[in-house]
């Protein structure tokens, strides 16, 4: 299958499943990804949902409905055409592609950790009937829900739905707020997110000491 083609069938998976595979997050980024969709097949990561939350993740990866993302932020910045001080300004026109690139960041950064030689699986999401989480990965430790937020707000009903029904060891929120434990949930500061890895191991092992 050459790239053209490649591309093709991603974005008729798309329009198949809109409501499906595709957030908030993919609905603002498909605009720009369709103006150049013969060009970007290889500047694209697809993240599948899960049917399951069970190990090995990649056994319950629906794998035509996905969210789409770049491989790096700076890419998707470039083909939207932000200018650079929007980024900065607290504008609430801007409020929803500033969580578009929120999660691409982080996104980039989990596959980062699960491809350069750190534990942890590809990133995956998970929806319910009436919850998404941004972002699951399978360390040794279990499975670790990561909820992104693009601001200091760390109210997630998703995430507090997902906790209450699955009871993961840790739970991950992302955020412009400090470094913060409460049970097992972490709240890591979104410049500390190449870390997810080593913070859950370490949460965990202090979870399993404090037991004793």
């Amino acid at each position: 299958m050459t790239d053209d083609e490649s591309s093709g069938c991603i974005w008729h998976t798309v329009a198949v499943h809109p409501a499906e595979g595709m957030g908030s997050y993919a609905d603002v980024l498909q605009a720009y990804l369709q103006k150049c969709q013969r060009k970007c097949s290889n500047s694209c990561k697809k993240v599948p949902r899960i049917t399951k939350l069970a190990m090995p993740l990649s056994a319950y990866a629906q794998h035509n409905i996905f969210k789409l993302f770049m491989l790096d932020v700076g890419l998707l910045g470039a083909m939207s055409a932000l200018e650079v001080a929007a980024i900065l300004q607290p504008d609430r026109i801007f409020t929803e592609f500033k969580g578009a690139l929120t999660e691409q960041y982080v996104c980039q950064q989990l596959i980062a950790q699960s491809s350069g030689g750190h534990y942890g699986s590809s990133p995956y999401y998970w929806s319910g009937s009436s919850a998404e989480i941004d972002f699951v990965m399978q360390f040794a430790e279990g499975i670790v829900p990561i909820e992104v937020k693009a601001a200091e707000n760390l109210q997630s009903q998703s995430l507090k739905s997902y906790r209450k029904r699955f009871e993961p060891c840790v739970a991950v929120r992302t955020s412009l707020s400090k470094y913060r434990e409460d049970e097992a949930l972490v709240n890591v500061p979104l410049y500390a997110t190449g870390q997810i890895a080593n913070i859950v191991k370490r949460s965990v092992d202090r979870g399993k000491q404090s037991t004793f």
